[in-house]
């Protein structure tokens, strides 16, 4: 320990000596240590981290495949078909139906906002294997036709309508215009992610991306209880007993399916798809999220080799200094030592200020990722994450200080004592090994370049491509519907909320600046697929 801290004090006077060389190592390691210790708090949160759930391997999402005339789809669930699958299915220890969207929600008659809201079946947090914090949760009866509306609370919902009164339960939020009673509180940790409706669904739904503040129960309709075809409109998530695969489960799982289809005499074939839950929230970002690691380390590499060369550099220059140690005695374990010290101090001095510029670049690539990114709010520079950097530090100061350090061994005290430095810096092994440095870093360089040359291409294409509509100028506002004055039960719903969308439009069109106003259900490029059938009004059909 004392040769170690006597072999660092030199090195921190060495660099000293050298202020040009040292700024430039230490700007060079704190921007790569920096670059990937950002990138890896985003792939820890999203890729990595495990959920704040009980034994969150054994959760899957199920979702139904629906064949027709030979094709077949994947589709959101109905909510009959989850009852018998939940009932029959032996492999499934329990089951969750649930619907993720936007609600409207004022507190004590406040101005409402649309906040992230999940209408569950009553053992949700039950499947997750989550407790309340405060107060109670869901039980059967709450999911009732009749029963009193009640609400369990986000642990930043909490914080958002209530500033973390101890006392909410018992207290009423609005919900759609509607009062509901708060029943209980869960903890931080828990947040359920964003889970898509289906692959090849991919319109926004209203709140979909938001924070999820409130949780509710679910009351199917007579319909939904009722209906083998349509009413796709749920999500479903599934605990496996212990010691049962997800191959075996959506075996199955299948044939309960398939088994049904012919018994009901139903014109589609049904079929499952069982997917962990891991696996489901990343899915379609993953890749992205591993190259960008894998072009940020690549980058890295680079800064490491481009240290090793002026070490080498350096090492070469301080030869007779090596010689003298040598011919005094040191051993080569203590010669590489006082070559790596040096090493050591860049590195760990370099990846402490890369630590501080983390901070700003996750709140960077926060502010730049899109949307779809699940976790994003969970992301940020914690242990694990401080631990990955003091690790990457130490491997970068092995990486660009190791060769210098082992050329010290090869050092003759006479030859280096006789030679001059100029002589000594241009042998032909030193040249040797620069040129093979040099090589490494140029082959990194290229694939680097190419990947990025490809990317950029793809998004040049992307931007260039014609859409058929002119989107220059353009704003786009979602609302949505909540209060009771709109329920779709009302007979005369519709004239409501075409006279809303009319006196909407007249308003809108009236705002300085404003030349045009439109209305639709779907934005182009949403990606909506909820299209049951086409018609043409000179060509009217018989209905069905």
């Amino acid at each position: 320990m004392q040769a170690l801290l006597l072999n660092l004090r030199l090195s921190i006077r060495s660099l000293r000596g050298s202020p040009g060389f040292t700024l430039t190592a230490l700007l060079t390691i704190a921007l790569g240590i920096g670059a990937i210790t950002s990138v890896f708090s985003v792939v820890n949160t999203v890729l990595l981290k495990p959920f704040a759930f009980h034994d969150p391997g054994q959760l899957a999402i199920l979702r139904e495949v629906v064949g027709i005339h030979g094709k077949t789809s994947i589709a959101p669930d109905n909510y009959r078909h989850y009852l018998r699958l939940k009932k029959d299915a032996k492999t499934i220890e329990d089951a969750a139906i649930f619907h993720q969207r936007g609600i409207s929600v004022s507190p004590s008659g406040d101005q409402p906002r649309i906040v992230g809201a999940v209408t569950a079946s009553p053992n949700l947090l039950r499947v997750l294997g989550v407790r309340p914090m405060l107060g109670r949760d869901f039980v059967p009866q709450d999911a009732e036709k009749g029963a009193a509306k009640v609400v369990l609370l986000s642990y930043d919902g909490w914080q958002m309508f209530f500033q973390g009164n101890p006392q909410v339960v018992g207290q009423t939020l609005r919900l759609g215009g509607e009062p509901s009673t708060v029943v209980g509180v869960l903890p931080p940790g828990m947040r359920l992610p964003h889970i898509a409706m289906a692959p090849q669904i991919a319109f926004q739904e209203i709140g979909g991306a938001l924070e999820t503040a409130i949780f509710a129960p679910l009351v199917p309709s007579d319909q939904e209880l009722k209906k083998d075809l349509g009413s796709f409109n749920y999500k479903v998530i599934t605990r496996l007993k212990p010691g049962v695969t997800l191959e075996q489960a959506s075996a199955e799982l299948e044939a309960l399916q398939q088994a049904y289809s012919i018994s009901a005499r139903l014109p589609v074939r049904l079929g499952i798809s069982l997917i962990p839950l891991a696996s489901d929230v990343t899915s379609g970002i993953s890749g992205a999220l591993w190259l960008m690691f894998a072009a940020v380390g690549g980058v890295l590499l680079i800064a490491c080799v481009n240290l090793a060369n002026l070490q080498l550099a350096r090492s070469v220059a301080a030869e007779r200094e090596t010689a003298v140690r040598a011919a005094l005695g040191a051993s080569k374990g203590q010669l590489v030592m006082s070559r790596l010290a040096e090493s050591l101090v860049l590195a760990l001095a370099g990846g402490a200020a890369g630590v501080v510029l983390a901070f700003s670049g996750v709140r960077l690539l926060i502010a730049l990722a899109p949307g779809n990114v699940p976790r994003l709010n969970e992301v940020q520079v914690n242990l694990p994450v401080m631990l990955f950097a003091a690790g990457m530090s130490i491997a970068s100061a092995l990486l660009f200080g190791v060769l210098p350090a082992l050329r010290s061994l090869r050092v003759h005290p006479q030859a280096a004592l006789q030679a001059n430095s100029s002589r000594t810096a241009n042998t032909q092994e030193g040249r040797r090994t620069r040129s093979l440095l040099v090589a490494v870093e140029v082959a990194c360089t290229v694939v680097l370049l190419i990947i990025t040359s490809l990317v950029l291409r793809s998004f040049s294409h992307l931007l260039r491509q014609n859409r058929g509509f002119d989107s220059s100028h353009i704003t786009l506002a979602q609302v949505d519907l909540f209060t009771p004055q709109y329920d779709d039960a009302l007979p005369s719903v519709k004239t409501i909320k075409l006279a809303f969308a009319d006196r909407a439009q007249a308003a809108l069109a009236q705002l300085p600046g404003v030349q045009s106003v439109a209305i639709t259900s779907a934005t182009p490029l949403t990606g909506e697929t909820w299209v049951d059938n086409l018609g043409r009004p000179d060509h009217p059909r018989a209905r069905g």
